[in-house]
């Protein structure tokens, strides 16, 4: 929650309580929290033994003894992402709480709202990940080019961010970035795959994006980007042919089975690839 987001709920009636230093790392203080209205313990401890709707964003950490502090009273709100951990689920099960995923929440459209802003930012940034490795990871001087490149592309990306988010990408970045003529598959054609294409697109890229929605392929024909098209299915002379892989599918069960280990060993026996997994 941001600062403003606690003033709302307190102008609505709410108590709200923040953990010290919750906001730190998004550039949020524990003083404009106070201003807004909320109370700041020091503790996650105090916090989950004070407070009823838990609102987070990364799941319950098991492995720090997070899920021992809720209660069944408690309801979790949050990415909980419990298909990706057997522990995690067995934990939340114990606890008798209730939880709400955002990553589950669907509108009336059969939309994931509270996801899509999440997604559209995977999106591009593994966009701009392949990029990156593709001028920076693959030269001679890796770790020196790496490390420089990194610095470069961090502080590009935090300065532009809202741009990038929205595929407005400038000249030098596309420069630094560039995949010109690189052919990239992208799996799955839906919010991360589509900001996906349009960012490796940008940077110059050919895009073929597999989606197996008939619906969903005609949407994605329909946006007419440069060198981009789009298949049901990758066969084997499309996965040897290209450069960069991005896994985009959303279900994590389904997606482990796109490219089966064998195969991905030898379409990679032709050329080297990146391969970045959102999932």
């Amino acid at each position: 929650l941001t600062p403003r987001s606690v003033s709302s709920l307190v102008r609505s009636g709410g108590r709200v309580l923040v953990e010290s230093q919750a906001g730190a790392k998004s550039g949020f203080s524990d003083d404009e929290y106070s201003s807004a209205g909320a109370t700041v313990v020091g503790s996650q401890a105090e916090l989950y033994g004070k407070a009823d709707l838990i609102v987070k964003v990364k799941e319950i950490q098991v492995g720090k003894g997070e899920h021992m502090q809720i209660r069944p009273s408690h309801t979790v709100f949050g990415f909980n992402h419990f298909e990706s951990s057997r522990e995690l689920t067995d934990a939340a099960v114990k606890s008798r709480a209730t939880f709400i995923s955002f990553e589950k929440v669907v509108d009336e459209k059969g939309q994931t709202p509270l996801l899509m802003p999440m997604s559209r930012i995977a999106g591009a940034v593994s966009g701009i990940w392949a990029g990156f490795f593709h001028n920076y990871a693959f030269m001679h001087d890796k770790s020196i080019r790496m490390k420089t490149g990194a610095d470069l592309v961090k502080a590009k990306f935090v300065e532009g961010f809202e741009n990038i988010v929205n595929v407005n990408i400038d000249n030098e970045l596309k420069h630094m970035l560039s995949l010109h003529d690189k052919m990239a598959v992208i799996f799955g054609g839906g919010s991360v795959g589509e900001i996906a294409a349009r960012v490796c697109s940008a940077l110059g890229a050919k895009i073929t994006i597999i989606e197996k929605w008939d619906a969903r392929r005609k949407s994605l024909q329909e946006l007419n980007l440069p060198r981009c098209s789009v298949a049901s299915a990758a066969d084997r002379d499309i996965l040897r042919r290209a450069y960069v892989i991005i896994g985009s599918t959303y279900d994590k069960e389904k997606s482990a089975r796109v490219i089966d280990e064998k195969l991905l060993k030898e379409v990679s026996e032709v050329r080297k690839k990146i391969i970045i997994d959102v999932a």
